[in-house]
Formats: structure tokens, C-alpha cells, sequence
């Protein structure tokens, strides 16, 4: 979904479990487009509703806290990222942040932490994904579109929620399959 938005040069803003819609058919849908913006609109009107920060606190990327915020499609990406980390995370209960918030280095150490009490419960690539998801610095993050070539990540993710007894996702490239 992230990619097929950002391929149209829109960035979501707001993603966070409350978004995310699992049908019973294995299908995950993002919802709430209210704070998506299309980042390549340069019109005053686009700009002066983009001001400021925008989403979910626990969930916004750290250049969106820069000032002026930044805007970019990795902050999807980041926020994607921290859901990633909050779904793996055996001990999270509903409602419990993610990760704090705070100084870089703060927020870098918390990651830090969550990734290496993952290790062991996760797979190697699940793990490494959610790892370039959640690189601070937004050039060097992962693109939606590189994460669905990443065919590891969502056998690994499919795995994670088989373990848990929940839905299990089937992976992007037998939807695609399907599709054709």
C-alpha cells in the first residue's frame, strides 16, 4: 500500500496499528488518508496545509520533528518501522508505546534495546528490515519499494503471526500473483 501511495507521490503521515486493517482473508489495508499529502504538489494551498508536524506522536519519523519538519516518504517508511518492531514485540500490550520519544540518541538507544531483545524470537532478515526501517537518518532508510523485493521479510513476517495465532499474511508476491 505504502509503495502504490508513494508512487503517486503521496506520503500517508499517519501510519499506525490504528490505520492498518487485516481482512479474513490475509489482506492488510491502510486506512485514514486524512493526513496524507501529495509530497510533489508545490502549490501554496498544499504547503499551507503541510505545515507543521503531522501524526501520531509515537509513530512520526524524527525528521518530522526537525523545524522546519521534514516531509518524506521514508517517514512512512519509519513509522511502518515502528509497527514492525511493536507487532514482534512479545511483551507489547495495546496502547503501549512503541518507543519513546525524545533525543536522537535517546530514541536510537530505545530502538537499540527492542531490536536485540528481538533477536532469537524473530528471523535474521524480519529483523534486519525492521532495522533499515528504522535508520534515523531518512536517506539511508529503506523505500517501500525495496522492502517488496525483500521476499524474506514477509516470509518472516508471515511466520511472526502464524507463531502468535493470529491471521496469517500471505506475502505480497503471491497477491501480485493472483492479480495477473
Amino acid at each position: 500500500a505504502l509503495e502504490a501511495l508513494h508512487s503517486l507521490g503521496f506520503a500517508h503521515r499517519d501510519v499506525k496499528p490504528d490505520n492498518l486493517l487485516l481482512e479474513r482473508n490475509g489482506h492488510l489495508k491502510l486506512a485514514d488518508l486524512g493526513l496524507a499529502r501529495n509530497l510533489n504538489e508545490s502549490s501554496a494551498a498544499m504547503k499551507s496545509a503541510s505545515l507543521g508536524a503531522a501524526g501520531t506522536f509515537a509513530y512520526m519519523p524524527p525528521e518530522a520533528w526537525e523545524s522546519p519538519p521534514q516531509r518524506t516518504f521514508a517517514g512512512d517508511v519509519w513509522s511502518a518501522g515502528v509497527v514492525a518492531l511493536q507487532l514482534a514485540s512479545l511483551d507489547a500490550t495495546p496502547g503501549d508505546a512503541p518507543i519513546g520519544l525524545g533525543e536522537q540518541t535517546t530514541v536510537s538507544s530505545q530502538v537499540g534495546d527492542r531490536l536485540s531483545a528481538l533477536s532469537g524470537s524473530v528471523t535474521p532478515p524480519y529483523l534486519e528490515a525492521v532495522r533499515c526501517m528504522l535508520t534515523f537518518a531518512h536517506a539511508e532508510r529503506a523505500t517501500a519499494s525495496e522492502l517488496l523485493c525483500e521476499a524474506a521479510f514477509y516470509e518472516a513476517a508471515t511466520k511472526l503471526r502464524a507463531a502468535k495465532d493470529l491471521v496469517e499474511l500471505r506475502s505480497l508476491e503471491e497477491d501480485a500473483e493472483q492479480e495477473r
